[in-house]
């Protein structure tokens, strides 16, 4: 019993495999689309396949619709049937009913195929469709035969044939076929089978019928390509050893393999693994924390630990990824179904259908897509008539496509057909009562465009059978949401409409940031940050601003509406414009304190807000737990976590937040006003600080990384130098008095770190005080107080304040504390472009290559790199692939053509991980290809670069001096 649940559940999963690729061939072969031959090959090669495998578990109707789709096949290949949508119909109705009775395959012999095989009876012969099924009952083994099954022959086959077919239709004799039966395998019995009356009424009529046993070491599907004989039917009969991946026979002298390239495994073996990944990570997040000093044995260990954990993580994920073109390849036949239905003309292109995405987020992405294809078709494009009456094509056009971006998968899925009417949507909306009219003039078009994904809300002047009742756009949501995902919609009147979905590219692991809001913790993934704002007390106050709709963060040329954590999870319902006033005039208030310290720049598809909080409490790989029934009607969350500590974080979801206080109805200006110019400078943030008690000391603080809170029990002799342990990296403690002449530092317990931007080395400088972090229009005085290591002087609020270079403090603390170490010294002076669009990763790859002792310049697209490249000099390139204005593509084969460029190694830095993109990234002329981010693995790609330009250059000086 336990084999033959085996095989049937084989069959299954083989069978739904080649109806899906079948439906495909014959939509494109009636589209015209491709190698005809080739496609019809394929059709009569899976309809075969499923023929024996049926067969094969007794399966007698799924065999019998199998062989009538065959016959029909057959005849289009040999030109005794017609190409046509009448037929294409006929055969894609087959398959519906082959598919369904394939999903319920133990009941399948119960149903009634009466009418699928009487519409293929005109086409087929119903008599040959009958007559010519095959199965295992047909061939008998005995005990003989199994003796004279060759031991490393593995399947056993049972071929049925009609010598008169094979002789009038396709010219082989039977000395041919019993040549190319041998040549498949190794005949063990046959016996012949005549049909009609005694011998004695006369001679016998067709078919005269041939039944062979073979033996072979090749799997069905090769087997019966080498048997070459069409009107064969083969059945398997036995298999000594579970199958494996046959593949053309190799050379003699060609190593053997020793195991399969690949093998089933179950889904629910899959999910384990994930599960025991994920509790792996829980189990070295709890470690890391509460590892030792920095080298002690212990946290080298967990180093190892971490790396391995890492590793295993991302093959669990791979394990549960697949092609989003297995989703991707019904919507051809969905399309062709519905515009015969709808009377339209209406062609579909499909794009990257090789990108990967968590089979999880595939199986509920379904819905979602069937709805918006259909919407598409019948909304969206025209009647031919009234296309061609636009200007247009009679046949409209949608494309659907996949790509990777930032960490997310993004499917698009366009028309070019007639477009949303915005007007009619305001009309709907302000009927149902949904929005006010003076709530709709504040909205964007996008905003607009998202109140046909709300439940009951339709334009359709009338009910049809696929649409119009206001039911199946909210599903595109609904599933979104339970994934983390996004839907934007784009459209302009008779140009078409663009529906953009954003997910995840995996629910089980995600990096996350996490969040602390009045003693709370909380996660935000990493993935939709964009930007950490620090908003000290007197510096938010001039950066978050006030308007007539609440609260705004001037960030980047950019007004963004700020969220505040504290005041989203205070109120229980939705913000409205009341609500918004209200909570900015409280924090705007005469005298009142605008004390949260950070806001994370969030980015919600194509817009952006600031989600104000208390305090960063740092970034961990955390485990996806599904959300509890109680807490997912709040909607503002998207899952949950176990932290390495132990406790529990719930987990944001970004665009849920975003509605709950009630930023997506806000009409923000993507531009900021113009701050005031005059002859002055333009305003600068410093840092305000002492080291000793006498002198007030500036900085910029674009030069300033980070300010981090130490006591003195924290820092540690070694090795002649004082270090500090922060976040786990040792950092070099530098003291200004010892630097500059300065008043000594006094005796606290508390005191901070200043960690420079650019330093080379990992260094921090030692600060007794913060005293302020003004807004100030710099106006040093250069002369009155110089000293290696200080720009100048100024006066601020009627004290003088030395302003301090801290490149040049970085620069004298190396010099003072000896040589660079051998590992940053040969790297020193070496010239690093980086070249990325997103602020985050640009700051973090630079701060990665300055740390490891590189000279570092960033460029925010392709033309402005290769702008800096023809007008300095550097040693090698770091890119990003996806940019605007020029992306990495061009950027590379820009520089490549340029005879002075051409020599500079390039290093490709994406999210990007498929081996096309690799492909793509090689052509364009990348000397490696690195993912985000792996610090390690980057570091030593680039000195690895450095090190062979340098000795080409080394041996082309040689050659030229010789």
């Amino acid at each position: 019993m336990a084999n033959e649940s085996g095989d049937n559940d084989r069959f299954i999963v083989e069978a739904r495999e080649h109806l899906g690729a079948m439906s495909a061939a014959m939509i494109a072969l009636e589209r015209n689309e491709g190698n005809a031959p080739s496609q019809i090959e394929q059709l009569l090669r899976a309809a075969h396949s499923i023929k024996g495998g049926a067969g094969f578990i007794g399966r007698r109707n799924i065999e019998r619709l199998a062989h009538a789709f065959e016959e029909v096949v057959e005849n289009i290949r040999d030109g005794r049937v017609a190409r046509n949508a009448e037929v294409v119909d006929a055969l894609l109705a087959v398959l519906d009913r082959i598919t369904a009775l394939v999903d319920d395959a133990s009941h399948s012999d119960e149903a009634d195929i009466s009418e699928p095989l009487a519409r293929l009876t005109p086409l087929a012969g119903v008599a040959t469709a009958l007559a010519t099924t095959t199965s295992a009952h047909d061939f008998e083994i005995t005990e003989r035969l199994r003796q004279a099954w060759p031991a490393e022959n593995a399947f056993l086959y049972g071929v049925k044939l009609d010598w008169s077919e094979c002789e009038q239709r396709l010219g082989l004799s039977p000395l041919a076929v019993a040549e190319q039966i041998e040549r498949a395998g190794h005949l063990l019995d046959s016996r012949t089978q005549i049909s009609g009356a005694e011998l004695a009424g006369g001679l016998p009529r067709p078919p005269f019928w041939w039944l062979g046993i073979v033996s072979s070491s090749a799997a069905i599907d090769d087997f019966i390509k080498a048997l070459n004989i069409p009107c064969a039917m083969v059945v398997q009969l036995g298999q000594k050893s579970a199958p494996v991946e046959t593949k053309p026979p190799a050379p003699a002298d060609a190593p053997r393999a020793a195991s399969p390239a690949s093998l089933r495994v179950s889904v629910s073996l899959v999910d384990r693994m994930m599960a025991l990944a994920g509790e792996l990570v829980l189990v070295r997040n709890q470690a890391m924390r509460q590892a030792g000093p920095v080298n002690s044995p212990q946290r080298r260990l967990l180093r190892r630990l971490d790396s391995i954990t890492d590793e295993l993580q991302d093959a669990a994920l791979r394990m549960r990824a697949q092609p989003v073109g297995a989703l991707f390849d019904r919507f051809p036949r969905v399309v062709r179904d519905l515009a015969r239905q709808l009377g339209k003309q209406i062609d579909v292109r499909i794009s990257g259908s090789e990108v990967e995405l968590d089979k999880t987020i595939v199986e509920l992405l379904a819905d979602p897509l069937t709805h918006l294809i259909r919407n598409c078709c019948d909304h969206g494009i025209e009647m031919p008539e009234q296309r061609v009456a636009a200007g247009k094509t009679p046949g409209g056009t949608i494309n659907l496509s996949a790509r990777q971006e930032r960490g997310q998968m993004v499917i698009e899925i366009r028309d070019d057909g007639r477009g949303i009417d915005i007007q009619a949507v305001k009309r709907k909306a302000i009927e149902q009562g949904v929005k006010r009219a003076d709530e709709l003039e504040h909205m964007g078009d996008r905003q607009i465009f998202a109140l046909i994904l709300l439940s009951g809300f339709s334009t359709a002047k009338q009910v049809t059978d696929l649409s119009g009742r206001g039911v199946g756009m909210d599903v595109v949501k609904t599933n979104l949401d339970q994934i983390g995902g996004v839907v934007e919609i784009d459209s302009q009147p008779q140009r078409g409409s663009i529906f953009t979905l954003r997910l995840p590219l995996t629910l089980a692991i995600m990096p996350c940031l996490l969040l602390g809001s009045d003693g709370q913790c909380y996660g935000v993934p990493q993935r939709d940050v964009e930007e950490l704002v620090l908003l000290g007390d007197a510096h938010a106050r001039r950066r978050i601003e006030r308007n007539h709709e609440g609260e705004v963060l001037r960030w980047r040329g950019r007004l963004l509406p700020v969220i505040r954590v504290r005041e989203a999870l205070a109120r229980r319902e939705p913000f409205d414009a009341a609500a918004l006033a209200e909570v900015a005039g409280r924090y705007h208030a005469e005298g009142a304190s605008a004390s949260q310290g950070y806001a994370a720049i969030i980015r919600l598809g194509s817009r952006r807000f600031a989600m104000a909080f208390d305090e960063v409490l740092g970034s961990e790989n955390i485990v996806v737990k599904p959300l509890h029934p109680l807490l997912r009607p709040l909607g503002i969350y998207a899952a949950t976590t176990i932290l390495g500590d132990g406790s529990v974080a719930l987990i944001f979801s970004g665009e849920g937040i975003a509605r709950h206080s009630g930023i997506l109805n806000r009409a923000i200006a993507e531009t900021a006003p113009a701050v005031p110019t005059g002859s002055e400078a333009q305003p600068e943030a410093v840092l305000l600080f002492r080291c000793g008690r006498d002198e007030l000391l500036a900085v910029r603080m674009n030069s300033v990384r980070r300010v981090v809170a130490i006591t003195t029990d924290r820092i540690e002799q070694i090795g002649g130098r004082e270090m500090v342990n922060v976040d786990g990296a040792a950092t070099n403690v530098v003291r200004l008095d010892r630097l500059l002449k300065l008043s000594p530092y006094p005796d606290a317990a508390r005191l901070f770190l200043l960690l420079p931007r650019n330093a080379g080395m990992p260094i921090g400088l030692l600060v007794c005080e913060i005293v302020d972090t003004p807004k100030l229009q710099l106006q040093i005085e250069s002369r009155a107080y110089k000293a290696e290591g200080v720009l100048g002087t100024m006066m601020i609020r009627g004290e003088i304040a030395l302003f301090i270079d801290l490149d040049q403090i970085a620069r004298m603390w190396e010099k003072n504390a000896g040589s660079l170490p051998k590992a940053l010294a040969h790297r020193r002076g070496a010239r690093i472009l980086v070249v990325d669009d997103t602020q985050f990763f640009q700051k973090l790859v630079a701060e990665h290559l300055r740390q490891d002792g590189y000279e570092v310049t960033v460029a925010d697209n392709g033309s402005a790199a290769l702008a800096m490249l023809r007008e300095q000099t550097f040693d090698i390139v770091v890119s990003d692939i996806e940019m605007p204005v020029m992306d990495g593509h061009a950027f590379a084969q820009a520089v490549r053509a340029d005879p002075a460029l051409a020599h500079i190694p390039l290093v490709a830095l994406t999210t990007l991980n498929t081996p096309a993109s690799r492909a793509t990234a090689a052509e364009s002329g990348f000397d490696a290809y690195e993912v985000k981010l792996d610090r390690q693995t980057l570091l030593e790609t680039v000195a690895m670069l450095l090190a062979q330009s340098r000795r080409q250059t080394d041996a082309a000086g040689t050659e030229q001096h010789a």
